[in-house]
Formats: structure tokens, C-alpha cells, sequence
């Protein structure tokens, strides 16, 4: 995956700047142009006439580029907004074309944040564009990937983007098909039929997920596929946590879910949840 433009939101607290001034490999990578975004909360603007916190807002994300930039990371502008934190993300990434938005998060308590948590649920919700939650510091390069799949049109383009991403890291890649176990007696079968029933969805699953994956190329890539039991938002952060992820792809909707403003509800509970960094494809 290479992205032209990227646009990475930051709220200038301590973890924040960390990952700013740590991001360089992460964006060389991905062979992409830097641009950094501050927005100031509508109310400073009120009873800060002078605009001092745009300036030195401006100022410090100013001096981080410039580190950046010399030590060979590819970097673009400074925006500086005031109003609706989300809102003018949003609007500054439609702008300058942006491919992928960068928002951080604290590792423990993802996107919880008072201001800026519900500010970054609303970019993911809303953006056109890729969104990545940066879950620490720094970037310490990507070794395991877990794409979770639904064989939905958003999950194929979710696969698509874990692949490149995987060819690009030479990371391995794991592949998630998540089912829930039906509750047979509810449908009037008896437990000997409906666990051959069962199994035989497990089989189908599993003939669905390796066709899904010929679809495409994968020379050079590890890739393990999954079809596991479960809720599939708890599957995949168990499945992440257990195997040492770094990076979980998931696709914006769910199957049916066509309308810009909703967000599938297994990527809804994993963004809340999760440890470790996550990509959402649209």
C-alpha cells in the first residue's frame, strides 16, 4: 500500500508527540508525504483573542517536521483550524486528496480520550479515506497482521490493503473468518443433527475463505487462514492479543451496510478495544 498523502491528527498530548517524532520509518515506508493537523477547540478561540495557541501550536508541529524531515522522512504542510476537531480533519484530508489519515491513540485506553477520543470515532465513522489507529509511541516496525474478513465488498478491500501491506513489511498475514454457533435448539433440531449441521457451515466456511484468498496473488506472502467460533469482535482481539499482533485490517461495513455514517459494529467494538494499531479500508 503507498500513499501519496497522509495526514496525521494530533492532539499535542505527551503520547501524541511521541508518535510524531517517531513516525518517520512508518510514513518512509509507506513512501508517503507527511502533513500534520492541529485543530483548537472552538471555545479557545472565544476568550483567546490574540490566537496564541494557534501560533504556538503551529510552531511546535513546525519544529517536529523539520526533525522529520532531516532525517529523511518526506514531509507537507502544518494546518492549523479552529471549530469541530472532527469535522475539520475531515475536511483538511478531502482537501489535500489525502489517502490515509493517522490518528493516535493511547495503548490502553483506545480512543477514550474526553475531547479527542470522540473526535477520532467521528473521523473513522465519516472519513473517505483509509483511516489508521496508531496505538503507541513509536513504530517499531510491523512483523503480524490480522485481517479480518466477512466476504463483504468492504472486507475484500480490507484483504486487499493487509496483503499490500504484508508484501510491503514482509509481515505475515493471518486471515480471520469469524462464525457464531447456532443455537440448534432454537431451531428445532436435535444436538446430534445440528452439530453436523454445524460442522458442515464450518466446512462451507472454510471452501468460502480459500476462494476468497485465490483471488489474489499472494507470491511471497505467509498467510495462515482462520475459520473460528465466536463473536467476531472478541475473536480478532483475542486472536490479536494471544498472537502478538501488530496491525488488525478491518473494513469500514458489515455486509448491507451501505451508508457513509455507519460503521460496522465489529469494527465499531475492536477500534474501542484493541491494543495494538488498526487499519480501516473503506
Amino acid at each position: 500500500m503507498i500513499n501519496k498523502n497522509i495526514l496525521l491528527a494530533t492532539d499535542l498530548s505527551d503520547l501524541s508527540i511521541k508518535a510524531i517524532l517517531h513516525i518517520g520509518p512508518l510514513i518512509k515506508k509507506l513512501q508517503g508525504q507527511l502533513s500534520l493537523i492541529y485543530v483548537v477547540k472552538s471555545y479557545f478561540s472565544d476568550w483567546i483573542s490574540s490566537h496564541e495557541v494557534q501560533r504556538v501550536a503551529e510552531q511546535r508541529l513546525r519544529h517536529y517536521l523539520q526533525r522529520l524531515n532531516e532525517d529523511g522522512t518526506q514531509t507537507g504542510n502544518v494546518i492549523i483550524e479552529v471549530g469541530n476537531v472532527a469535522d475539520q480533519v475531515l475536511a483538511a484530508a478531502d482537501g489535500m486528496d489525502a489517502d490515509i489519515i493517522i490518528i493516535g491513540a493511547e495503548e490502553k485506553s483506545a480512543l477514550q480520550r474526553v475531547v479527542f477520543g470522540a473526535s477520532a470515532e467521528a473521523i473513522v465513522r465519516q472519513a473517505r479515506q483509509i483511516v489508521w489507529i496508531h496505538k503507541a509511541d513509536s513504530f517499531k516496525g510491523i512483523q503480524k497482521i490480522i485481517c479480518g474478513v466477512d466476504f463483504s465488498p468492504s472486507s475484500k478491500g480490507a484483504f486487499e490493503k493487509a496483503l499490500s501491506m504484508a508484501q510491503n513489511f514482509e509481515a505475515s498475514l493471518e486471515v480471520l473468518h469469524v462464525i457464531h454457533v447456532p443455537n440448534v435448539e432454537a431451531i428445532g433440531l436435535s444436538k446430534n443433527i445440528g452439530e453436523e449441521k454445524i460442522l458442515a457451515y464450518k466446512a462451507q466456511k472454510t471452501d468460502e475463505l480459500d476462494a476468497f484468498v485465490s483471488d489474489y496473488n499472494t507470491d511471497g506472502t505467509t498467510i495462515k487462514k482462520h475459520v473460528l467460533w465466536g463473536n467476531p469482535a472478541q475473536v480478532i482481539l483475542n486472536y490479536a492479543e494471544d498472537d502478538d499482533t501488530d496491525l488488525i485490517v478491518l473494513g469500514e461495513k458489515g455486509e448491507g451496510q451501505i451508508k457513509r455514517m455507519i460503521m460496522g459494529s465489529t469494527t465499531e467494538k475492536v477500534m474501542r478495544s484493541t491494543n495494538c494499531s488498526l487499519l480501516i479500508c473503506r
